[in-house]
């Protein structure tokens, strides 16, 4: 996962979200980092979250993991 995100409100991403029968509210963000909220689109419709992964083992939110290494410590 890199560090940082672009997010617009574009007509397409707008568009997606009505041929998914989905209403979307975008916030542009054109520097999204790590912890901040932004939105997904789910099966339930949006889904407002933070970004980033945090496992319970981890005092603090991954943004760095590497699927190659996950069987590996």
């Amino acid at each position: 996962m890199c560090g940082r995100l672009n997010v617009t409100d574009d007509p397409l991403v707008i568009g997606l979200g009505e041929a998914l029968g989905i209403k979307l509210s975008v916030n542009t963000n054109h520097d999204l980092r790590p912890t901040q909220e932004l939105a997904a689109i789910v099966p339930q419709g949006q889904l407002n979250s933070r970004w980033g992964i945090k496992p319970e083992w981890s005092d603090k939110l991954l943004i760095n993991a590497q699927s190659e290494k996950m069987t590996s410590s």
